[in-house]
């Protein structure tokens, strides 16, 4: 079964205080050189975003202590996302993306000598992709619960131990160019703006309350340990 979703660069909210927080500020506190950028950055950044999410399910997959099979495809998960998917009846493969035009926007910035709107643009993309993967782990919750059943965090390659370079097997799992997105030779999604990975669902699924308790990776996008 297979699902895609087009959001709206309004339906996902991102705000200022989204910015400030993702570039290590707390919200209201940042420089005053940068809040004359916020609300402009996010106003152009509405116009040129396209925002697409989906998943495709699979009830054939096995959980070992360190590693996942899905549709036959073996991923070396490690122990940390194995755990979290304990207890799973099935298997989201998702993909989301918030489209070629942030990027080229940053990168039109960036060859302009405009480097702060470039870095504005660059940190919206990437909180587009991840409110979108939000938003649609809301939309599989809810398909979910019809059933009975609960989600667990969603995983994506490159984190938790799990090496990014079986991104190629995770995406060999969906349609050749799901949600428009590609994958280059090296493991990256084109466009740049993009998550993957995988949740669990089922009657016996949940989310672990601190995942990043459980993980030591320094350079983590969310920043939490």
């Amino acid at each position: 079964m297979i699902r895609t979703h087009d959001f709206t660069f309004a339906s996902l909210n991102v705000t200022a205080s989204d910015i400030e927080e993702f570039i290590g500020y707390q919200p209201g506190s940042s420089l005053d050189a940068f809040k004359d950028h916020y609300e402009s950055a996010l106003a152009i950044a509405a116009g040129v975003c396209r925002i697409i999410g989906g998943y495709r399910l699979f009830t054939d997959f096995e959980i070992t202590k360190k590693n996942i099979i899905i549709d036959g495809l073996l991923f070396s998960t490690g122990g940390i996302i194995s755990r979290q998917l304990k207890g799973s009846s099935g298997i989201a493969v998702f993909v989301c993306t918030a489209g070629h035009g942030i990027s080229e926007l940053a990168k039109e910035m960036t060859a302009s000598g405009d480097v702060v709107m470039a870095y504005m643009y660059d940190v919206i993309g990437s909180l587009c992709a991840e409110k979108a993967a939000d938003r649609m782990e809301v939309l599989l919750l809810k398909e979910s619960e019809n059933e009975g059943f609960g989600i667990s965090n969603r995983c994506s390659p490159g984190y938790c131990g799990w090496d990014v370079g079986e991104q190629g097997k995770l995406f060999s799992l969906l349609p050749q160019g799901f949600c428009g997105v590609t994958l280059s030779a090296s493991s990256l999604m084109n466009p740049i703006k993009s998550v993957s990975g995988i949740i669990g669902y089922g009657q016996h699924a949940g989310k672990a309350k601190r995942p990043c308790k459980q993980c030591h990776q320094a350079d983590c996008t969310y920043k939490r340990i």
